[in-house]
């Protein structure tokens, strides 16, 4: 998919700057949403999953139920759309890493107080997300993203 680098969807809205990576279902890409100069990242199902009207309806439930989540330590959906073949979700950029790249790039055992931050947030969020009668059911330390800028 390294050819829609530089593509622009949403109607001139967002453009592709590049991938970030993905799984079988949809690969992910930092990109820009140009009328407010900021980054975002788009979420683009899969050509093969595309295909899938089953994979389709998830991906679009997917889209739905987070947007509906508003929380300090879930990531905000902006858009979702079907052009050109393409369905995409468009959301916050996370400027930093997931947990799965900081735990195989830090030596040693991470420090109590830090872990327990992490635990604490990821159960808030998750605590909330439940509240709203909606489950993730793929919490993984890949899924887990930490923001540069909180530190």
């Amino acid at each position: 998919m390294t050819d829609l680098i530089g593509r622009v969807l949403g109607a001139g809205r967002y453009r592709i700057d590049s991938e970030l990576g993905g799984g079988g279902q949809a690969i992910v890409f930092r990109g820009t949403h140009l009328s407010l100069d900021m980054a975002v990242a788009i979420k683009i199902l899969s050509f093969g999953a595309a295909g899938d009207h089953a994979a389709q309806v998830r991906f679009q439930r997917e889209a739905q139920r987070a947007a509906a989540l508003r929380h300090p330590n879930i990531v905000t959906i902006y858009d979702y759309a079907f052009e050109d073949g393409m369905y995409y979700i468009v959301s916050d950029f996370i400027e930093g890493m997931d947990l799965q790249k900081l735990l195989q790039t830090k030596p040693g055992p991470m420090p109590v107080d830090q872990v327990l931050a992490y635990v604490r947030q990821v159960g808030e969020a998750l605590d909330y997300a439940h509240r709203q009668n909606i489950v993730h059911r793929d919490i993984k330390p890949a899924n887990i993203l930490l923001d540069r800028r909180e530190g």
